[in-house]
């Protein structure tokens, strides 16, 4: 970018673009981005990655979500300054059996389905679902971000080179993609392997009124299949929905439903 090649050369360029763009109180993502980095970073960098993730204009995002992460002049490319960071050894998933060992765990189970029975099985609760759910909806519905991942193995030892490259085009429907064996770059046995894993992330977004559907589902099965075909394709939480199919499968907060 601007045929630099010096960390200074850059920090002088920004820093300009910074001065022009001053603004006391940023109102939004947009200019608080441009008071961070200038309008040319910004626009090549930010403004397509962000609205593909969030699904919003970027001047209709706060500015807090991005204040939150550095910026540096070097190579450094971790997420934030933290002193210790990383991954632990084997993966996640070795993480996470080691944790459960000797904890009795249900997988298939929906809290609020039946709050009595779970509330008597502890002291003390966490519940980590949808808040607004959690409170019957009483104040309305809240638009959560999620996404859909997409894997597949690819008959080549090493698709990108990294572990993960961002995709900041807006036109780009990945965000990312992952190529999960270069997590551990110290183990050759792994490198080697004559094929790699690569994993597409693309943003969803749990709209309130798709989320609608999911208190309609067992009681109105005539007005969630009419406002499925007002709508067309719906993205998640519901996978696979489309109105003009003879059956129409859908997943609510993980669990199957099949309307006919």
């Amino acid at each position: 970018m601007w045929g630099v090649t010096q960390p200074e050369e850059a920090r002088r360029i920004i820093e300009s673009q910074r001065r022009e763009a001053v603004m006391e109180n940023p109102a939004n993502l947009e200019e608080q981005a441009i008071c961070l980095v200038g309008r040319d970073v910004y626009a090549t960098l930010i403004k397509g990655y962000t609205e593909k993730q969030w699904g919003r204009a970027c001047t209709e995002l706060p500015a807090s979500i991005i204040k939150r992460l550095p910026v540096r002049f070097t190579f450094d490319n971790n997420y934030f300054n933290d002193r210790y960071q990383g991954i632990p050894v084997g993966g996640y998933n070795v993480l996470i059996k080691g944790l459960l060992d000797g904890i009795e765990w249900r997988t298939g189970c929906n809290y609020l389905d039946d709050r009595a029975y779970f509330d008597g099985l502890a002291d003390e609760i966490v519940y980590t679902g949808p808040i607004d759910e959690y409170f019957g909806w009483s104040l309305g519905f809240l638009e959560y971000r999620s996404l859909r991942f997409e894997q597949e193995m690819l008959p080549v030892s090493n698709y990108q080179g990294n572990a993960i490259v961002n995709y900041t085009e807006r036109t780009v429907p990945y965000t990312r993609i992952v190529e999960h064996k270069h997590f551990e770059p110290g183990n050759g046995a792994v490198l080697s392997l004559p094929y790699t894993v690569v994993t597409g992330n693309i943003r969803r977004i749990i709209r309130p009124e798709v989320r609608r559907i999911t208190l309609w589902t067992t009681s109105g099965i005539g007005i969630c299949m009419r406002l499925i075909r007002t709508w067309g394709d719906v993205m998640c939480p519901i996978h696979g929905l489309r109105g003009d199919s003879a059956h129409i499968n859908m997943w609510i907060w993980g669990r199957p439903y099949r309307l006919l």
